[in-house]
């Protein structure tokens, strides 16, 4: 898609050269009565218009920046928010090391006294509205706060699997979050 504005710049620049060219052969022409002064003429003249050629070039790069910009742009959103639930990621993983450290000793996972206990108080835990763990699974189900605007009130849960060599690994399950808003840690697995 990027090279639309090229070739829509190319396409039109060869007829409004074209139509240059024929407008500087009439005029030389019209002056001059023998062909040879008419080629002298043509020679010392600019083979193109400096006006025309920043014209064109102008409409080049607007061309570009409409069908590129937008696309640039959301992409730049897209890395925002995979930053910004990237960094949600590191705010819960003290409640990840918990649930591995209760699945390690053999015991229940302890019922927090109400669920704000829950939420982590790092930096990236600005983005999260709330944190649910799972008592009987140790799944960690986090849903998004306003502040992260395009996953305001979605969810992502966080689900323990132990591994073929006993160690516990989290699988990222996007409950209405669309893969491209995920971290690359979420979309690997």
């Amino acid at each position: 898609v990027l090279w639309v504005p090229g070739a829509l710049a190319a396409t039109m620049a060869v007829p409004v050269l074209h139509a240059a060219v024929r407008r500087s052969v009439r005029n030389a022409e019209a002056v001059g009565d023998r062909p040879d002064r008419v080629a002298a003429m043509l020679a010392g003249q600019n083979p193109t218009s400096v006006v025309n050629a920043l014209l064109l070039g102008f409409a080049a790069v607007a061309l570009w920046l409409a069908v590129a910009l937008p696309q640039l742009e959301a992409r730049y959103d897209d890395r925002v928010v995979r930053g910004r639930v990237a960094a949600t990621l590191v705010a819960v993983a003290p409640l990840q090391m918990a649930v591995d450290d209760s699945r390690r000793r053999h015991v229940d996972l302890p019922a927090p006294a109400d669920a704000a206990a829950l939420v982590p108080t790092s930096p990236g835990a600005t983005w999260l509205e709330s944190v649910t763990l799972g008592l009987g699974n140790g799944r960690l189900r986090l849903v998004f706060a306003d502040a992260l605007a395009p996953l305001a009130g979605k969810t992502l849960l966080l689900a323990p699997a132990v591994d073929d060599e006993q160690q516990l690994q989290w699988v990222c399950v996007p409950v209405d979050i669309p893969r491209r808003l995920l971290p690359r840690e979420c979309r690997v697995r």
